[in-house]
């Protein structure tokens, strides 16, 4: 925020919302300095509105002789990040589990098939007297992995990978 502060340094507010995690768990709104939940919650709730996550809004405000009230703020902040959204580049990343996936050689076939049919990801790979995989696997696909038969042994890890 600094930064944004140091470039309109000239500029009445520098209000931001910012929202991050695949659950939405954690976010924060900043009126600076306007009257409360008149600019953060506004911007807040049009990230909302578009389902978005990992991302933050600045909306730079300069004053302009006219006095708009706390409905009037509202409106503008609202607005302004609808506007600034609708013309955003958003980036769509798929939710991964990241998961180390182990097999026989005679299984390398159905594995790759597998891998192919539910756009899993090779991260790495060893081999021992198994092959061992380690794969990101979209959240859409993981029950297609958890039902494979038991020569092919999958251990997923326990949070969530943005890909």
């Amino acid at each position: 925020m600094e930064t944004y502060r140091k470039q309109y340094h000239d500029a009445r507010h520098v209000c931001f919302a910012y929202i991050v995690g695949t659950e939405k768990q954690l976010f924060r709104v900043n009126d600076d300095g306007e009257p409360s939940g008149t600019a953060g919650k506004p911007i807040l709730g049009q990230i909302h509105a578009l389902e978005l996550t990992n991302t933050i809004v600045v909306v730079v405000r300069y004053f302009g002789g006219i006095l708009l009230g706390t409905g009037g703020l509202t409106v503008a902040y609202r607005e302004a990040t609808r506007d600034a959204l609708s013309k955003a580049q958003i980036v769509t990343k798929d939710i991964m589990q990241r998961a180390k996936v182990s097999f026989p050689l005679d299984k390398t076939n159905e594995v790759m098939r597998l891998i192919r049919s539910t756009q899993a990801t090779i991260v790495s790979q060893d081999y021992t007297d198994r092959y061992i995989y380690l794969l990101d696997i979209p959240n859409a696909s993981v029950q297609s992995w958890r039902n494979t038969e038991y020569t092919i042994k999958v251990d997923f890890a326990d949070s969530d990978i943005e890909s």
